[in-house]
């Protein structure tokens, strides 16, 4: 059985066209908003953004702790204050 893509979901769509993007399916949706540092969940159909982390953290083969500043693509996010 092939791998396929779920289409784009209502609130998705919803961000997609605020911010004037397009996405070819539900995966390369998620793979856009990762790019511009935000998650975006439906609740009834209404999109919930939050922003990603802007410090992405762990630690190293020694066991110290590293921290780097996570780099997301710079987007124009005002069209989506009334989900954030």
């Amino acid at each position: 059985m092939a791998n396929r893509d779920y289409p784009v979901g209502a609130a998705q769509a919803k961000v997609l066209k605020a911010l004037g993007l397009s996405a070819g399916g539900f995966t390369d949706a998620e793979r856009i908003f990762a790019e511009i540092g935000i998650q975006v969940v439906s609740k009834r159909g209404v999109p919930q953004v939050s922003r990603l982390a802007s410090e992405i953290g762990g630690f190293n083969a020694d066991g110290e702790g590293d921290v780097i500043d996570a780099k997301y693509r710079k987007v124009d996010l005002s069209p989506l204050a009334q989900w954030m």
